[in-house]
């Protein structure tokens, strides 16, 4: 007994590989000196709040976001949100996740994306967080990038968003899935013709059920 597969292109089984598989968007964290850490929430008895700016380099949608959190005063809640640019701060939050933080040492905690936003090329947006009082959290960085024109980033602790670059900024990774443009999933997913016949070469892969493994023909 043989179980036939629906034809597909050997570059349309790549393609579906390729997108199933997450990539590294944007990252702080790097391979030198350990950061300090951030605090979030409650600060010498006022509420600072921090954020890190990114750009994506290609198109992407939003798979998740991991970063070095630990406790330091309880109870441990904090609010992490992607967010828009606004005049080179953060701005409208796009989504937003609850976090609650336990270990007392810096630990990395990922969080999934639920509405998967699309982040586009060259646009800038923002990773907030903050954490209400008596709470205060550290977000930490185990060792810093290489850039050494510093990272964008901001904190504020009342009102308006106070924005710098600094070569030690909060961890994070920025997850994502590629997006592909209409022409780009066309180009995968053309086999060249053959000259014979000028029409798209499809692989049938059949699966014999004869002890022998997986043949294609």
């Amino acid at each position: 007994m043989a179980m036939r597969w629906p034809l597909l292109s050997l570059c349309g089984l790549l393609l579906l590989f390729t997108q199933m598989r997450a990539e590294v968007v944007y990252t702080t964290i790097g391979s030198g000196a350990q950061a300090e850490s951030f605090p979030v929430g409650l600060v010498d008895g006022t509420n600072r709040q921090w954020a890190v700016a990114f750009k994506p380099y290609a198109e992407y949608t939003l798979t998740r976001i991991a970063l070095p959190l630990c406790v330091v005063a309880p109870p441990g809640a904090m609010t992490l949100e992607l967010a828009a640019d606004e005049n080179g701060a953060p701005g409208t939050p796009i989504e937003t996740f609850q976090i609650d933080v336990t270990a007392a040492k810096p630990t990395i905690y990922t969080i999934a994306s639920v509405k998967h936003p699309r982040l586009e090329r060259d646009t800038q947006y923002w990773i907030t967080a903050h954490a209400a009082s008596p709470a205060q959290i550290w977000w930490a960085n185990p060792a810093v990038g290489a850039y050494w024109t510093g990272y964008v980033m901001a904190f504020r602790e009342r009102g308006e968003w106070s924005v710098n670059a600094d070569r030690e900024a909060p961890g994070i990774i920025v997850y994502g899935k590629p997006v592909k443009t209409a022409s780009e999933a066309h180009g995968l997913l053309t086999v060249p013709p053959s000259p014979d016949c000028q029409r798209p070469i499809l692989a049938r892969i059949v699966v014999e059920d004869y002890g022998q493994g997986a043949s294609t023909g």
